[in-house]
């Protein structure tokens, strides 16, 4: 499985044969690079799955890749599945580079993010 292709990737020709699946749809992934990540599966004739990339509990399950069989490999690899899809909240995300900035002793970073994490929290209310 190719995660998140075009997040922490060198997407090459070799590497792209390789592969078996191609991460179409990642909940802590924007839009965009989900798009593009379904037309690179769709060049290359990968099937697709969805991950939830959780990192905190409320995330689980953001995202479900669904079959009727028993036989979830066999589904997955010839296309017949469906995917239900949704983003993880922003507030969520940002907490996460919170903390890998503090465990990271990036301290510079964190009045940025908190920023952004507080003016999320006043865009949901």
């Amino acid at each position: 499985v190719l995660p998140h292709p075009y997040k922490g990737h060198i997407l090459d020709e070799d590497l792209l044969q390789r592969i078996d699946l191609i991460e179409c749809f990642n909940s802590r992934t924007s839009k965009t690079s989900n798009d593009k990540a379904m037309k690179l599966a769709e060049a290359y004739h990968k099937p697709v799955i969805a991950g939830s990339d959780a990192h905190f509990a409320e995330e689980i399950g953001a995202c479900r890749v669904l079959t009727e069989s028993a036989d979830i490999r066999h589904d997955i690899l010839h296309q017949r599945t469906k995917l239900q899809t949704s983003y993880s909240p922003v507030r969520l995300q940002i907490q996460s580079q919170m903390i890998k900035s503090i465990k990271l002793g990036s301290y510079r970073k964190l009045p940025a993010q908190l920023v952004s994490f507080v003016l999320s929290l006043l865009r949901h209310k």
